[in-house]
């Protein structure tokens, strides 16, 4: 096995929580530390698994509320990890890509050959309201419609390794 992690015991979030699609956990905080003070844990959740259930993913990386010095050291550390896959399930603010820290991370990423998936954020209808959409990212969003536009996706060795849906009109 090439993954070098490791699956780091927290708050409701035992070693047993880790299995062959979780295989491993980190948290990192430093940057809300930095900015915000020692974590209040009688209020804020220090752990992967959160109160809201909408931020933890069975990935190689999650991140619930965010700062952009703890998404790049979460992006270092599962690189160095040796990772295939990194799916970031967080969406901030519209910026330009150079000033984005998910898409200097994802880049970083790709060019290291793992495949970056993220969840999109869509404060439209109006235009230029979408995040997550830099180069190199997979960029997916949950819809309510009713149809589905399938889409292959090809990799570099030729194969077609999946099918999608594309939200055509979406």
């Amino acid at each position: 096995m090439k993954w070098k992690g490791q699956c780091v015991k927290m708050k409701d979030f035992g070693l047993n929580s880790c299995n062959r699609k979780l295989i491993g956990v980190i948290f990192f905080c430093n940057g809300y530390k930095a900015t915000n003070g020692k974590m209040n844990e009688m209020s804020e959740y220090k752990s992967l698994r959160d109160l809201d259930g909408h931020r933890t993913h069975t990935t190689s990386i999650v991140i619930g509320s965010y700062y952009d010095s703890d998404i790049l050291a979460t992006f270092d550390a599962v690189v160095a990890d040796r990772v295939d896959v990194i799916s970031l399930g967080v969406g901030g603010v519209v910026m330009l890509y150079y000033l984005d820290a998910i898409a200097i991370s994802a880049f970083g990423a790709n060019d290291r050959g793992i495949f970056v998936s993220t969840s999109v954020k869509n404060d439209g209808p109006s235009g230029l309201t979408m995040t997550n959409v830099a180069l190199g990212v997979t960029t997916v969003d949950a819809r309510t419609i009713d149809k589905d536009f399938p889409t292959n996706v090809k990799l570099r060795n030729g194969k077609t390794a999946v099918m999608g849906v594309h939200p055509f009109y979406a």
